[in-house]
């Protein structure tokens, strides 16, 4: 009897063979019914649930996504050309000795403190097309690298699929090389009873032996390759090793029901054209590298922008009258009659200053202005030539990598829809084979239990049955996986 215990990621698989029911058998069968309820408390995973993690944990989808957010952050850039720039600006300083008063521009002696600040504003009007195009390359990009992930998604689900039908197959595998080591031992079994009885001889029981010791080998490596199986897809999922979980298996009907919807490559490759989103990106970047020709060619017109500016003045040294005295003054020259007279007149004399505060200094000294900027290229040293050169050249090259990806994909598609025909009759032939395998090993055991057969027949005609029932597992698997790649060009969802 054969048991399944998981720890972590790794599988144990017992084997026990016992001729009667003693106590490494109850032994056996109370670790089983253990393993048993163990097993059912553990969460099984769908293909579609693996697959999704293993999209949300895969590196290079992450990556992925980080050249999406800058493809975002690029297309925002550009179109903040189309917004007004808007800045501040202060500055300030002391000026020692005899120097211009920045508020009077009159030359005083004196230490002064003094500073300007303000806003400047600008736009761009025209540039030759340059900020329009800019956004429409920046957005053609930006659904690029969307498209991009989306293809990445795709390519990660048909490679998650791949590993986990491995792991069911393998798992089979150990089944079949567990039932084989079963019957070889059952066998083995027979025969000793019958050379304790004189019926055969004792080489009958060493070729047997051989052939024990061969299955034992064939389970080792089956259980090898599930290990193996285990590990790839748990390296795609990049799940913990503490996280137990099971795999939903296929049912009989599944495997024994295989529905084969083949597709005729020309209508695939119209599918696929129209829906893969790797082939989309790359029509979407041969239009980016279009609009990155009219961008390099723009740099040959003028451009126009506006600006606007607004800025006061603050000193130290400006100054306003704090108070007044009136005083009484002489005024000579006056006359009466013709004599002389005394004449005062009373006037304000300014008997104190002090600095003007600095709100008000703001707006004795508030000005703006407004501007038209005009910037025509003359030579510009062959860089605007050299520019649209080079656009040309990224506009040839991303054509051509259309047309590659296009023939790959033409390519691809005829080569799975080969395969899938080719994994049919590879699956119908093995069939066959293993049916009349088992019909010859069922009337070769008859034979050789009455003494008509030699255990060198018995075990030629075993190890040929064996081979092709692991070959027409392995073709009912690789009919599955190469039918889900079919389903993939024609765009299906793989669950």
């Amino acid at each position: 009897m054969r048991m399944l215990h998981q720890i972590k990621n790794k599988a144990v698989r017992i084997t026990l063979v016992a001729p009667s029911l003693n106590f490494a058998a109850i032994a056996a069968l109370f670790l089983l019914w253990a393993t048993h309820f163990k097993l059912q408390a553990q969460e099984t995973w769908s293909l579609r649930k693996c697959i999704d993690i293993a999209v949300e944990n895969n590196l290079s989808l992450k990556s992925q996504q980080l050249r999406l957010e800058q493809a975002k952050i690029q297309l925002s850039d550009q179109k903040s050309l189309m917004t007004p720039q808007l800045s501040g600006f202060a500055n300030g300083g002391i000026n020692f000795g005899r120097n211009i008063d920045p508020s009077s521009n009159d030359y005083i002696t004196q230490n002064i403190i003094s500073g300007n600040y303000g806003l400047n504003a600008s736009i761009t009007l025209f540039q030759g097309g340059y900020i329009r195009n800019s956004i429409r390359q920046a957005k053609q990009l930006y659904d690029a690298e969307n498209l991009d992930y989306q293809q990445a998604e795709l390519d990660l689900s048909l490679q998650v699929a791949a590993y986990y039908l491995n792991v069911l197959l393998t798992d089979e595998s150990i089944d079949i090389a567990s039932e084989n080591l079963l019957a070889s031992n059952r066998q083995l079994e027979q025969v000793n009873s019958l050379i304790k009885a004189g019926s055969k001889p004792e080489l009958d029981g060493l070729e047997l032996q051989t052939q024990v010791a061969r299955s034992e080998q064939q389970l080792v490596t089956a259980e090898n390759n599930f290990d193996l199986a285990w590990l790839k897809l748990r390296q795609a999922l990049r799940v913990p090793e503490s996280t137990l979980f099971e795999l939903e298996k296929l049912s009989d009907a599944q495997l024994n029901t295989i529905v084969i919807e083949t597709y005729e490559p020309g209508f695939l490759y119209d599918i696929s054209v129209e829906n893969q989103p790797g082939l989309k990106a790359a029509k979407l970047q041969l239009e980016a590298a279009n609009i990155g020709e009219k961008i390099s060619r723009s740099l040959y017109f003028p451009s126009v922008g506006i600006g606007a500016n607004l800025g006061s003045n603050y000193s130290n040294a400006a100054k306003e009258i704090s108070g007044y005295t009136i005083k009484k003054t002489i005024v000579p020259g006056i006359y009466i009659d013709g004599r002389q007279v005394i004449f005062e007149q009373e006037s304000p004399v300014v008997d104190g200053l002090r600095s003007i505060p600095f709100r008000r200094q703001f707006d004795l000294f508030l000005g703006y202005g407004l501007g038209l900027n005009i910037q025509i290229p003359i030579l510009s040293q062959n860089r605007t030539r050299n520019s649209v050169a080079r656009a040309k050249i990224n506009s040839r090259q991303q054509q051509i990598n259309l047309e590659s990806k296009k023939l790959a994909l033409s390519q691809d598609i005829h080569t799975a829809s080969s395969n899938l025909k080719a994994a049919e009759k590879e699956y119908q032939a093995a069939d066959k084979t293993y049916q009349a395998s088992k019909i010859t090993a069922e009337k070769l055991e008859k034979k050789f239990s009455i003494g008509a057969a030699t255990t060198y027949e018995l075990d030629a005609i075993r190890t040929n049955l064996l081979n092709s029932r692991v070959s027409l597992l392995i073709s009912k698997y690789d009919l599955l996986f190469k039918q889900k790649v079919l389903d993939y060009y024609a765009g299906k969802k793989i669950n």
